[in-house]
């Protein structure tokens, strides 16, 4: 009777810590779940994050959370990312969830490690940080660089001095004969985003490591140098102190002192009143796409007489072509890295959500900076949609005409719309 009574006792203890371990595994399944989906307060994470060398470039790739709302940010150190050093991580994108990979061009062949953090959409960004999940913890480099970046100058001790009614700009190369470009901006230039907002930079062939520059007296200016083959591949890296100004400069108001006009004695001058903001509202003035498009032309009156007889004859479908905003492959598949990352941000962060005003503004000033051609036309396209959900069809239809030779099939039904739109305007 005992020897029974203890083996039912320790059947029972048995199956009790069956049941405690199933609870226990069942409760970390629940865990790891909530966190993933970020449910029930618990913080949202991605999960599944790689890093893997592709010649010259690093593939991302990762897994996101389902039923998860926000912005994804992929940051790049040279040392393993923790809640100590996110602040002196690089943030290399801020992009919305419906990509699940990124392409890294570094240039340059230190070792870097990755994390990606989640902002929901109240704008909180969840710093949890979980090995193989959503950080790396083995360093990854590429193994050569590309030839721009070997052969790219560095710029150090930029200095802005302020002589007379001018602004004269000194640095030091380490590699003559280079192609520089100059900024200047009333905000810091401190990131790629910032020079977007800066005026049209004019280029400079390194030979004296000096520039005059004539702004607006009254006015805090700052100025930054970079190798034009760098910032033509999307390697942008502003320095304060060495290739950025840490501090503004400003030409004095003088009264009364009625300043000469200086166009005549430069040769590659900055803008000389480069209008991008009201001076006295801060307000943004943009132009229109008129002004860098041809001129345009009234039709004859022969020529009005003659489309009219035309369209009596033909008879043209009345039904209105409903239009809605497209994606390029490399824009769906989450953009890729290098001179094109400036341009997937705009388009994930303002055309997608909508926002066509601010997307415009962005897009213009992203046209400033000369890129190739390729990625020019994937701009134009989508600047073109801009236009013609704002009613601007002739815009609209001018923009896709420097798209179609890149990209022909994706502009032809655009083209086909802002025809139909002209047809229903004129009837």
């Amino acid at each position: 009777m005992c020897v029974l009574l203890n083996k039912e006792l320790k059947t029972d203890s048995y199956s009790m810590k069956r049941i405690a371990l199933i609870l226990i595994i069942l409760f970390l399944s629940f865990f790891t779940f909530g966190q993933e989906q970020g449910e029930d307060g618990l913080s949202p994470f991605v999960s599944g994050l790689t890093a893997e060398v592709n010649e010259m470039s690093i593939v991302l790739t990762w897994k996101n959370p389902a039923g998860v709302e926000g912005k994804l940010l992929i940051y790049r150190h040279t040392e393993e990312i923790t809640e100590k050093n996110i602040g002196s991580a690089r943030l290399l994108m801020v992009t919305d969830m419906s990509g699940n990979s990124f392409i890294d061009s570094p240039g340059d062949l230190r070792q870097y490690y990755y994390a990606i953090l989640i902002q929901d959409k109240t704008g909180t960004i969840h710093k949890d940080f979980i090995s193989y999940r959503n950080k790396t913890v083995t360093g990854v480099y590429i193994k050569e660089i590309t030839p721009e970046v070997d052969a790219a100058t560095k710029i150090t001790g930029i200095k802005a001095t302020v002589r007379d009614n001018t602004i004269v700009i000194t640095y030091q190369s380490s590699k003559p004969n280079r192609y520089l470009l100059l900024y200047r901006s009333t905000s810091p230039l401190i990131d790629e985003d910032s020079l977007i907002q800066a005026s049209t930079p004019v280029t400079l062939q390194d030979f004296t490591y000096t520039y005059t520059d004539y702004p607006i007296a009254g006015i805090e200016y700052y100025y930054a140098v970079l190798d034009a083959g760098l910032v033509k591949i999307g390697n942008i890296q502003l320095i304060s102190g060495n290739n950025s100004l840490k501090k503004p400069v400003m030409i004095p108001l003088k009264g009364d002192t009625k300043s000469t006009d200086p166009l005549s004695k430069r040769s590659l001058p900055l803008p000389y009143l480069d209008l991008i903001s009201d001076i006295e509202f801060g307000k943004t003035i943009m132009p229109s796409v008129a002004s860098f498009l041809p001129e345009e032309k009234k039709i004859s009156s022969e020529t009005q007489t003659a489309i009219k007889t035309i369209r009596t004859k033909v008879k043209l479908a009345k039904e209105e072509i409903v239009m809605n905003p497209s994606l390029l492959p490399l824009e769906s598949a989450g953009g890729t890295g290098g001179e094109s990352s400036i341009l997937y941000k705009i388009i994930s962060e303002y055309f997608i959500p909508g926002l066509y005003y601010k997307a415009e503004t962005q897009l213009r000033n992203y046209l400033k900076i000369k890129h190739s051609k390729e990625v020019e036309a994937r701009s134009y396209f989508y600047l073109g949609q801009i236009f013609y959900f704002k009613g601007a069809y002739m815009d609209a239809f001018l923009s896709f005409i420097m798209a179609q030779d890149s990209y022909y099939t994706a502009v032809q039904p655009w083209m086909d719309a802002c025809f139909d739109k002209f047809y229903l305007e004129n009837e």
